[in-house]
């Protein structure tokens, strides 16, 4: 047990010194210029059209669920290294020689989880420092903000790794955002909180908890608004990790599909 774990943590480095190049790449795209454009846009021009530069609180409703798509994003570039791998050189069969096969699928979630975490992590604190007093963070549990952002992440990865364990080749993946990110962004809590959906239709507010998306815009909303309008963030936490679990699974399934000798 211990040999495979140091080897876990050794295909942990070898991934980390394969990204590590591209690193500041993602940290000015992602970490930096999406939290500083989403403020603006949305934190600040958006959200005064629709509500006026002194409803600050239902501004930050309608920011804070802007990080979804800032989160499928990364992980979805993530996911790509292991869809390349499986149509190029296929490191993936090396690796499972050894390396138990369900460990290398876990190892690949957990890293991409940790590599978006730390692009997502930046986005309310640099967002805070553009919108100022425009943002409304006074009742903020930050320890929070940051929980719910990990778990979102490893959600996200394990969907996209799942995703890139069934997908054919690199061209599906336009299908992918189409069929599946897009609506999931849209329906996620990203513009309007899960009450409001609910209220129009309580059909689509039910469906929509198939979205694992909705947990993390409406435990964040929770986190740094407040109130009694969205999900509690212990049933957001548990669901992302019910839906980890399932994604997981999902990818395991297709993952032992992709290699021959499984």
């Amino acid at each position: 047990m211990m040999q495979q774990l140091a080897i876990f943590m050794q295909f942990m480095r070898r991934d980390y010194y394969v990204q590590v190049q591209h690193l500041s790449r993602y940290i000015i795209n992602y970490a930096i210029i999406q939290p500083v454009v989403f403020s603006l846009l949305t934190g600040y021009f958006q959200a005064n059209t629709y509500f006026g530069s002194s409803n600050i609180t239902q501004n930050t409703i309608l920011f804070s669920g802007t990080i979804v798509v800032t989160l499928l994003v990364v992980t979805f570039i993530q996911a790509l290294d292991l869809l390349f791998d499986f149509d190029g050189e296929r490191y993936i069969n090396y690796q499972i020689t050894i390396l138990s096969p369900i460990f290398v699928l876990i190892q690949r979630i957990l890293f991409a989880s940790l590599m978006a975490f730390l692009m997502v992590a930046p986005f309310y604190p640099i967002s805070k420092l553009v919108l100022r007093e425009y943002l409304d963070t006074s009742n903020t549990n930050w320890l929070m903000v940051m929980i719910l952002l990990y778990f979102g992440s490893l959600c996200c990865s394990a969907y996209h790794i799942a995703a890139a364990c069934a997908l054919k080749n690199a061209a599906s993946t336009d299908s992918l955002w189409k069929r599946l990110n897009a609506p999931m962004i849209d329906f996620g809590g990203m513009w309007v909180p899960w009450i409001v959906m609910y209220k129009f239709s309580p059909i689509l507010g039910y469906l929509s908890y198939i979205n694992p998306l909705i947990y993390v815009s409406e435990g964040l909303k929770q986190a740094i608004v407040g109130g009694s309008q969205f999900l509690s963030i212990s049933t957001c936490i548990i669901m992302l990790m019910v839906f980890t679990v399932f994604f997981t699974a999902v990818g395991w399934y297709f993952f032992k599909k992709r290699l021959d000798c499984l």
